[in-house]
């Protein structure tokens, strides 16, 4: 996964590769951009649902409304 440079620096602490690092913060980054982005198109589509399902449900009123004055 991520690979290790030679320990021939000063300090001999093993150093991970620079571009390594940052491909994956970017690839962690990428993925948390995409969720967001889908968890708000569903609750988008969530509203939408509901607000299409009390249009519905006023209209089946309105029409059993009529229905009973016509009697």
């Amino acid at each position: 996964m991520l690979q290790y440079l030679s320990t021939t620096c000063c300090n001999r602490r093993p150093n991970l590769h620079y571009t390594q690092i940052h491909k994956a913060k970017a690839e962690k980054q990428r993925a948390r951009v995409i969720k967001d982005e889908m968890d708000a198109k569903r609750a988008k589509t969530k509203a939408a649902r509901e607000r299409k399902q009390e249009r519905l449900t006023q209209k089946r009123q309105a029409l059993t409304a009529d229905d009973e004055e016509k009697k």
